[in-house]
């Protein structure tokens, strides 16, 4: 099987210098700037808003990220089908 790229998903900050994350915890959605310490130029801890929860920020990047994976995914999943069966409307649910 040969290697697909979907598309390109990233973190990019809106006006306030904010991320969307989630919670790998709880799965909370929230908003929050990534920032780094002056000293060790390292990330510092992303806490979440509802339950607490703190760590790294890549793991709440990582977890807002998912959603889109999964769209893309879906979306490639439908388009192979869809030619696979000549452009025949399928009423197929995917679940990933």
């Amino acid at each position: 099987m040969s290697e697909v790229t979907l598309g390109k998903i990233s973190s990019t900050p809106d006006a306030e210098g904010k991320h969307s994350l989630r919670c790998p915890k709880c799965g909370n959605a929230f908003n929050a700037a990534i920032q780094k310490d002056d000293k060790s130029d390292e990330l510092l801890p992303v806490t979440c808003t509802k339950c607490g929860h703190s760590g790294d920020p890549k793991h709440f990047i990582v977890a807002a990220q998912q959603d889109a994976v999964s769209d893309l995914a879906k979306d490639y999943v439908a388009s192979e089908l869809k030619k696979t069966f000549d452009g025949k409307s399928l009423n197929i649910n995917i679940k990933l």
